[in-house]
């Protein structure tokens, strides 16, 4: 068996879920093709410390602290090369106007979105975060810290063909669907501030976001789903929240008091 040196590779995530990644030639292979940043693991160093140190020479981007993934054999039986990959959230760019010491065995970096948001077969959407306002920073995205916090929504289809015709469905896999004047995040309090001023000017100045929102709500109620089934689409974290404060408490047709004549008849009749 072969035995090879040990090799640290680094998976490193921005707030928009896309991985720092390099496009580069092997010439034993003569192969274009994306890679991670990584190399050989020297001496006295460690698997975490070589990943940071090849993503900055390879990238120009000097990440965060990373946290160890999982540790593999690419070719297991044949080649013993232990791999070991390391994951971490944001970097720092540090080249300034000099090429990476590395870069020359590349034609450059690119942050690539792993997926996209939207799946135009299964007519779905992935929510995996939210926009929060930091002060002194401004929004920044935020990734829940749990399973639950990320979900697939299936989309109705006037939605799909809104944005059919919006044109989303060919745009860069990075690009936004409904970005502010600038191109960018939208603040949700700026937003309401719009539609309530929209709104007031149409005379229908009652109306606000949150009404749509319990609308939809009510929409789903009629349409016999359970508080369960509810929450899960809109975004609520107990099915109770659902039922206690959107859902419409009023009796709805006659399904109750045929049920109470039902058992009213059975004791009657001794049943």
């Amino acid at each position: 068996m072969v035995r090879l040196q040990r090799v640290a590779l680094a998976v490193v995530l921005d707030d928009q879920d896309r991985v720092l990644m390099m496009w580069r030639h092997r010439f034993a292979t003569d192969e274009w093709g994306w890679e991670l940043p990584g190399g050989i693991v020297e001496a006295g160093e460690d698997g975490e410390a070589t990943a940071r140190r090849e993503v900055e020479e390879e990238t120009g981007w000097r990440p965060r602290p990373l946290a160890h993934l999982v540790s593999f054999q690419p070719m297991p039986g044949m080649v013993d090369t232990p791999h070991e990959v390391y994951i971490g959230h944001g970097a720092e760019w540090s080249a300034g106007r000099r090429t990476p010491r590395k870069r020359r065995v590349s034609t450059g970096c690119r942050w690539v979105r792993c997926s996209t948001s939207v799946d135009w077969d299964a007519e779905t959407i992935t929510t995996t975060a939210n926009l929060v306002r930091v002060r002194g920073v401004g929004l920044v995205r935020h990734h829940g810290k749990t399973f639950s916090s990320r979900r697939v929504l299936p989309l109705p289809g006037f939605l799909v063909k809104l944005l059919i015709e919006r044109g989303v469905r060919d745009a860069a896999e990075d690009a936004m669907i409904f970005p502010n004047t600038q191109g960018g995040w939208r603040d949700s309090h700026n937003t309401a501030g719009r539609l309530r001023e929209a709104f007031a000017r149409a005379g229908h100045g009652w109306v606000t976001s949150h009404v749509f929102h319990k609308t939809a709500i009510t929409v789903l109620d009629h349409a016999g789903l359970t508080a369960r089934a509810i929450a899960g689409h809109s975004g609520h974290s107990r099915p109770s929240i659902t039922q206690h404060v959107y859902m419409d408490k009023r009796a709805d047709g006659r399904q109750a008091a045929d049920a109470l004549d039902d058992a009213i008849g059975s004791m009657r009749r001794g049943v």
